[in-house]
């Protein structure tokens, strides 16, 4: 019983102070305020005032995008990189390694490129990101232990993802 009592003490307690609090607030402020005086008649909204835009820029920023837009669309080959997997003098071996390529988990509709300069070379994929083709990179070369990353000129931008 003598929690009870206790609780309700502390709460007549508390909002004995709350009223007090609220009531016992009373101070004129009215010396301190500012007055405004206006009459009754002006409007105290403004009219918006007109803009007028000295150094007016649109054209010339319209025709800059319009040409770098012509400009891109114009691209046909961005830089990137290829994975080499043969380098060789045997035909039969690259049509081996293409054979071997088409075998490997996520490389059966890879992008093949041969070329021929004194050797052949078989390259693969279309790579934009060092990071994605060093990815393909790990899992070509326990396949083909030659395998290595090169930087190409000219990746078809229609091949890149």
């Amino acid at each position: 019983m003598n929690k009870f009592k206790l609780t309700i003490c502390c709460a007549l307690s508390l909002l004995a102070t709350v009223s007090i609090a609220q009531k016992g607030y009373d101070e004129d402020l009215s010396e301190v305020r500012p007055i405004v005086e206006f009459d009754e008649g002006t409007d105290l909204v403004e009219e918006p005032k007109e803009i007028i835009i000295e150094n007016d820029q649109t054209e010339e920023v319209e025709q800059t995008l319009e040409a770098y837009a012509e400009y891109v669309a114009n691209i046909k080959c961005a830089k990137g990189y290829r994975i080499q997997i043969y380098l060789g003098k045997s035909d039969k071996e690259v049509q081996e390694v293409k054979e071997q390529l088409k075998e490997i988990e996520g490389f059966e509709e890879a992008d093949v490129y041969v070329e021929y300069k004194v050797n052949f070379r078989v390259k693969v994929g279309n790579y934009t990101q060092r990071l994605d083709a060093h990815r393909d990179l790990v899992k070509l070369q326990k396949v083909f232990d030659r395998a290595l990353l090169l930087p190409e000129n000219c990746i078809p931008i229609e091949k890149v993802k």
